[in-house]
């Protein structure tokens, strides 16, 4: 992709109910190129930019990744359950490996 792959995330927070809310649904779809993530990984990096964000004065716990409400639509709900198998192992260099 040679102008890039465009990262679209629209946070908004409720202060009531205490959630911070991240929607990842307008992005692409995945790509065959070996780069998508899976919901796991993205939940992942979402709560990593959040608590960055938040500063080192918020307790990294459990608790904190509660109130993180993210939806990433059907593209990495899609790569979890789809992912292609991994490509075999190159050939030997040689003969006798």
């Amino acid at each position: 992709m040679p102008d890039g792959i465009p990262v679209r995330a629209t946070m908004s927070v409720d202060p009531d109910e205490g959630l911070i809310h991240i929607d990842l649904t307008d992005n692409i779809d995945n790509l065959p190129l070996g780069i998508n993530l899976t919901e796991a990984t993205v939940t992942a990096a979402c709560r990593v930019a959040v608590l960055t964000a938040l500063g080192p004065d918020v307790p990294r716990a459990t608790g904190r990744s509660s109130a993180l409400n993210l939806n990433c639509g059907k593209a990495a709900r899609w790569a979890s359950r789809n992912s292609p198998p991994p490509p075999p192992p190159p050939p030997p260099a040689c003969a006798m490996c």
